[in-house]
């Protein structure tokens, strides 16, 4: 009865192997031929911004073909390496640490699409402004990523985001002549 049992926990381990095995080489195949080929067909049709995001997102796309090949992975593996809720908590702070890497990437386009946005609203911009912007915006990623993550493990944020607006209050006050001008 315990060569069953000893057999029956090799061929899971075998079988979590295999599933993160299949996703490291989903990974390799999507980043080698599928974006490649949706990217080229994006930049014939002259679609700049889907091919910014698509660009933005490949590296945390294929860190996500790792992370959903190692949570099925866990899945089918016989000892509990981590409790059940510690790794659900793991894997939404992983996500959501690759959608925060994502839009911070995306976050250095805006250098490019906010002169022509501006242009067709007929708004004049100085050029000095565009980096501040874009680096504002990435603060302003990183800043939700982290609190999102922070909330994700049951920490108590409430005074981080008070604190956050009494110094954008305190900011805006203090830059509204600079901005005026």
């Amino acid at each position: 009865m315990d060569f069953i049992n000893i057999e029956n926990t090799w061929v899971k381990i075998g079988i979590s192997a295999a599933i993160l095995l299949l996703f490291l080489a989903l990974r390799k195949v999507f980043t080698t031929y599928v974006f490649k080929m949706i990217l080229s067909f994006m930049q014939k049709r002259k679609v700049e911004t889907a091919a910014n995001i698509l660009i933005a997102f490949e590296k945390p796309a294929r860190w996500l073909f790792v992370i959903i090949g190692l949570q099925l992975a866990l899945k089918f593996f016989p000892y509990d390496v981590i409790p059940d809720d510690r790794e659900t908590q793991i894997f939404r702070s992983l996500f959501v640490l690759l959608i925060t890497w994502g839009l911070f990437n995306l976050s250095s386009t805006i250098t490019l699409l906010f002169p022509r946005l501006m242009n067709k609203l007929d708004i004049d911009v100085d050029r000095i402004v565009i980096p501040f912007i874009t680096k504002i915006a990435k603060l302003i990623i990183v800043v939700l990523g982290i609190t999102i993550i922070a909330e994700e493990w049951k920490y108590n944020i409430n005074g981080f985001i008070a604190g956050l607006g009494l110094g954008g209050l305190a900011f805006a006050l203090a830059a509204k002549e600079t901005v005026s001008n």
